[in-house]
């Protein structure tokens, strides 16, 4: 009987390495195709790598793929019910495809997951800002930096909800914050410009 001769798992360890790092400098180009090409291959070597799935899942969700980012998961979740990243992409998936409840019912459960964690009531926040609740996405997105004080996103995401409510000294006060720990954060500093210039 002939045995199968199988390459030496070093060998499929340092592919995978190389995939990885062409899947991420790919993404750091803004290449997300190419980025998503290099992660399947890894895949292939790997088939039950959670953490490549999450990476897969996320880059379809930047790819504007949200069948595909919900696609894969459902298959983190069957393997890991309670993987609270994959819980979150989940959401974010059915937000992207307009399924408001079913979103919120997946960030409630990664509520469940992690009580801690300010990314809950950040991805509420969107979700409610997303439907022009802006007032809603306030609410949560002040519970997200009473988590997480220098939350970047929510700091920001706070600061355009409460211009769109005509709060604005206050979105200024939110956006200087935000430009006091991150000097670079050229977003926020047009629109503070902006607001100031209303």
């Amino acid at each position: 009987m002939k045995s199968l001769v199988t390459l030496p798992s070093y060998a499929n360890e340092a592919d995978f390495n190389r995939l990885r790092l062409q899947s991420e400098q790919a993404e750091a180009r803004g290449d997300i195709r190419q980025s998503i090409r290099a992660t399947l291959k890894m895949l292939d070597l790997k088939p039950s790598d959670v953490a490549t799935m999450l990476v897969l899942s996320g880059l379809y969700g930047k790819a504007g793929q949200a069948e595909q980012q919900l696609v894969w998961t459902k298959k983190i979740l069957k393997l890991q019910p309670k993987h609270f990243d994959a819980v979150i992409n989940q959401g974010n998936a059915q937000a992207a495809l307009g399924n408001t409840q079913a979103a919120k019912d997946s960030f409630y459960k990664a509520k469940d997951i992690d009580p801690s964690s300010p990314v809950v009531p950040y991805s509420l926040g969107v979700l409610a800002q997303s439907m022009e609740k802006d007032q809603e996405a306030i609410g949560f997105f002040q519970q997200a930096l009473k988590l997480s004080p220098s939350f970047e996103d929510a700091l920001f995401n706070l600061a355009v909800s409460q211009a769109n409510v005509g709060r604005t000294r206050e979105a200024i006060a939110a956006l200087d914050r935000l430009l006091k720990k991150n000097p670079g954060a050229e977003d926020a500093r047009q629109l503070r410009d902006s607001l100031v210039r209303r």
